[in-house]
Order: C-alpha cells, then structure tokens, then sequence
C-alpha cells in the first residue's frame, strides 16, 4: 500500500549511498535512481546533493524526509493494527542496544522472540548508550536497552534489568591469590580498559569517586576497543579489569577468570528500556512485555 518510491526515499535519505540502499530494498542501483527521480519530477525539486564522494539532503530533501519518517512510522502501525485481527505478530522491529547487552544479554532474549513471533523482523543496532539514544530521539530505531541512565527529557527510561560490575583477573593470577581486597589495593594493580565513553567506564568512575578515588589513580596499562578483547587480555596476562557479570558469566563457569571481592565497592546499575516520549509503537510495545516476560521466568 505505500508507495515504494517514498519507501526508497527514506531508505537512501537514511543511509545517505544510493548502492547501501539497493542492497537494503533488494533492488538494483538503476531502479532506486529511477524512483528517485521521479519523485524529484513530480514535485520539481532536488531532493540530494551529488557530490563525487558523498551525498547530502538538500532543504527539499530535508522536508520529504521528515514527513517520510512519519508517514512510515504511521504505515507500521496500521499494518500492525491489521494482521492484530488475525493475532499475528508481523513487521519490522528496530532495535538499538548498547555493548554489553547486544552481545551478552539480548541473544537468548531474540532468540525465544523470534521462535514465538517469527515473522517480526528484528534489526538491531549495536551502539555505545549515548549512540543509541540519538538513533533514538532521530527515529532511526523504535526503542532502545542502555546502560545507565543520562537526563534527556524526551526519552521515557523503564528500568529492565540489574547488572554489577566485578572485578576480574586470571584465575591464576600471581600478583593477587586472595579472593578479597581492600579498597586501597586496586589503585596497586595493572588494569586494561576500554575506552573512556563506554557506559562501563562511567558507572566505575563514579562508584570510585564516592569510594573518594580518583579513577586517574588506577594504573592503566593498555585501553581496548571491544570487551572481547579485554576478557581475551586479562585471561592470558596478570592484568585486572572492571566488567559486567554478564560478560565474563562464562569465562567464570569455565574457570578462565575469577572474580576478586574489593571491600566497600559494591557496583550495582540497572539496565534501561529506553523509548522516545509519547505512545509507543506497537511492535515496540510487544517487545517490552515479552522481555519483561522473558526475565521474570
């Protein structure tokens, strides 16, 4: 029922490469210009900026896209209100879930979903959190899971699940034998981190500042990009980092990696649901309830 060229518009305005999205529409090239230019003809307009090596929406462009990302969040909800006659499930879900989550939460969770509604499809982006909250609020997913919590007023937070964050060397680690630490200890210690805007990163720095250190104070020896990489680093060196208990949940049941109690440094976060403010999309809306479902099993 939509009209397909205002379908290839949206996808092109968003991926900004013609050649993206026409593997994106499972269309060739030629036949996403062709459609573009006859919207460029019925309206008399330019709708992109070709340049050589890039592509820009000009002001015209800027207009039809954000009507375009209305008339398709409307065209969801009326196929979604359709097939609910028939109690089907049936669209597209856009989901974006930071780090930890995507990798080390979510996949059971998609899994179960998609073995109970099989015709959704689920496209998930995998962000840091302050990402995934500007692909929010840009409508570039219908709803997120983050770490943490920042103060924006038009996201709705709902918290989801609890997280800590532990400490954890090589099981065999020879610099440190006990189970137990004091506080004072981990400023002694050789850490490897991941980079400062991780949302892992921000929940340490301040669960450290109210146990009065400075996390400039810990001697960092290297910062990784994935925490794949740190686990991979910790476990074949004496080197100790903060992670989630949701991704080292097997290194510790394989016995690669232990966990080293610091006294006084409990670090408890939540998980945050996070959605745009307003009525939710339907899809979306069913997505929540059934991981909500999903954890309380």
């Amino acid at each position: 029922m939509l009209d397909f060229r205002l379908r290839v518009f949206h996808t092109v305005a968003k991926l900004l490469n013609f050649t993206k999205a026409a593997g994106v529409l499972n269309v060739t090239q030629p036949a996403v210009t062709k459609h573009i230019k006859e919207l460029e003809q019925e309206y008399k307009v330019t709708l992109f900026d070709r340049q050589p090596n890039a592509l820009a929406l000009t002001e015209a462009g800027q207009l039809l896209y954000r009507h375009a990302i209305n008339i398709m969040e409307q065209y969801e909800l009326l196929d979604f209100d359709m097939n609910a006659i028939h109690n089907k499930l049936i669209g597209d879900l856009h989901l974006g879930a930071s780090t930890t989550i995507a990798q080390y939460v979510l996949g059971p969770v998609l899994a179960s979903f998609h073995q109970r509604y099989p015709d959704v499809q689920v496209h998930l982006a995998n962000e840091n959190s302050n990402h995934i909250i500007q692909l929010l609020l840009q409508k570039d997913i219908d709803m997120g899971l983050i770490e943490g919590k920042t103060n924006n007023n038009s996201v709705q937070y709902t918290r989801y699940i609890e997280d800590e964050l532990v400490l954890v060397c090589n099981a065999k680690n020879p610099l440190y034998k006990k189970q137990d630490a004091p506080l004072v200890d981990i400023t002694t210690l050789p850490f490897v981190m991941r980079e400062g805007d991780s949302g892992t990163y921000e929940i340490l720095e301040e669960h450290l500042k109210k146990a009065g250190i400075n996390i400039a104070r810990l001697k960092v020896k290297m910062h990784l990009a994935s925490t794949e990489g740190i686990k991979q680093f910790v476990e074949h060196s004496d080197h100790f980092a903060f992670m989630s208990i949701y991704a080292v949940a097997n290194e510790l049941n394989r016995g690669a990696l232990r966990v080293v109690n610091v006294k006084g440094l409990d670090m408890y976060r939540h998980f945050h649901i996070v959605q745009r403010q307003g009525q939710p999309l339907p899809i979306a809306d069913s997505f929540i309830k059934f991981i909500n479902n999903y954890n309380k099993k």
